[in-house]
């Protein structure tokens, strides 16, 4: 398993209450950080992970980075990153709020089933970009599902690779800071489960 990024701590003490052997297993998380450094190559290990079907969790700025390879690599818009890195990108597929975003927020992650998740970011996922997002041709697995939260703006909270990946999960909350050993949380379980699979 490999995590990137500086926030990885809580992300650790998460998996090890989930399975002792995390470690073990092959995947790639891409942490939540404040000074986003060797973005370049993140990109290039994110992509790898995604075309080879290796497990995929994308943590805050862990998304946003993600966002800016598949807008590169999928649909092919060269020029495209986020704001955080470059003020005025051709294409800004993710985009500075009028706000920082603090706290506990409610996410819906399906019809009438809701959760609170801790936030703490200043960039988010630019709506303009849903459809293309959405909208994938099929050879790449038909695009994203995507569930919004309205607050400062419409804020994507989770994204997913539709069928064919193993999994490619990107979320704008911080789920390893609501996981407990008595409560571990579903995404975080999730993911362990589809690198156990997915092998050593």
């Amino acid at each position: 398993m490999e995590l990137i990024n500086d926030f990885q701590v809580s992300v650790r003490k998460a998996f090890d209450e989930i399975d002792s052997n995390w470690e073990s297993y092959k995947g790639l998380v891409v942490c939540g950080t404040h000074s986003p450094k060797n973005v370049e190559g993140i990109i290039e290990k994110i992509r790898e992970a995604r075309e080879t079907g290796k497990p995929f969790l994308g943590i805050c700025s862990g998304m946003q980075i993600a966002i800016v390879e598949y807008a590169r690599n999928v649909l092919n818009l060269n020029g495209a990153n986020t704001q955080e890195i470059e003020q005025n990108p051709l294409y800004p597929v993710v985009v500075k709020m009028p706000l920082l975003r603090i706290g506990m927020k409610e996410v819906e992650y399906e019809k009438g089933v809701y959760r609170f998740e801790s936030h703490w970011h200043n960039y988010c996922f630019n709506p303009m970009y849903e459809k293309a997002f959405r909208n994938t041709p099929e050879e790449h697995f038909g695009g994203f599902d995507i569930i919004f939260t309205k607050d400062i703006i419409n804020i994507a909270e989770i994204m997913k690779i539709r069928e064919g990946n193993s999994f490619f999960t990107l979320v704008q909350f911080h789920p390893e800071y609501q996981s407990s050993k008595e409560k571990p949380h579903p995404i975080l379980v999730e993911f362990i489960t589809k690198c156990k699979k997915y092998g050593r």
